[in-house]
């Protein structure tokens, strides 16, 4: 799928996505449908966004963004039962929150989202998803989420994100922070995750159990 122009959002009709609800009841969601991706920021936010994927369609469920703080307080974003797709550069923080989520016993599962060397391609995923009505986004997740895509475009005759439409600022109308489109590489993690399990690929959420840590010498382990 090609660019076409300068200046185009890559999710134009996000908006179309919003729902009031989830068209189920919370109790009859399995574990294996439970889901999330997490970006974790050093000095911009850090997003825990959660989801559930049934029937092949996205539902963003909750997103927990904060700007300042440690794995002490990002926990409290954590879903329970659900397997998250982290950023897969940031060992480090991962280990750290997953240390905090067995101290406070929290049951959800945390790894690193599979590799991809084509970034680009992953956000034509995420338009596809959007394109194709996979993706729902009920109304009290959506403000951060929809924010960010207002101001993701393609660079101009580049197949890439723009990077100048970027602000370190905040919102004074409706009080939302936005910097490194935290929430939507929180999405887009989710996604690749979720489409690489389809494909039964290795190194994702659904392979890994609850036990899982990094070790700070060595990457990545299986306990």
């Amino acid at each position: 799928e090609a660019v076409e122009a300068s200046g185009l959002l890559i999710l134009p009709n996000l908006s179309e996505c919003v729902i009031e609800a989830l068209p189920f009841e919370d109790l009859s969601i399995r574990r294996d449908e439970r889901s999330g991706g997490i970006d974790f920021g050093a000095y911009d936010a850090t997003v825990i966004l959660s989801s559930i994927y049934r029937g092949g369609v996205l539902y963003v469920t909750q997103v927990y963004r904060k700007v300042k703080g440690g794995a002490r307080d990002f926990v409290s974003g954590l879903a329970r039962r659900h397997s998250y797709a982290c950023d897969p550069a940031e060992a480090l923080a991962l280990n750290d929150l997953a240390a905090e989520r067995g101290r406070r016993g929290i049951e959800c599962s945390l790894a690193p989202a599979p590799g991809c060397d084509d970034v680009p391609a992953e956000w034509l995923e995420v338009a596809r998803f959007v394109r194709e009505g996979r993706l729902k986004i009920v109304r009290s997740a959506a403000a951060q989420i929809l924010k960010e895509a207002s101001l993701l475009e393609w660079d101009a005759g580049k197949a890439d994100v723009k990077k100048n439409r970027d602000p370190q600022s905040i919102d004074g109308a409706s009080g939302l922070s936005f910097g490194h489109f935290d929430a939507l590489d929180g999405l887009r993690y989710n996604i690749r995750c979720i489409l690489a399990r389809d494909k039964g690929l290795s190194g994702t959420t659904a392979r890994w159990s609850d036990d899982d840590l990094v070790d700070r010498r060595s990457g990545w382990r299986r306990s």
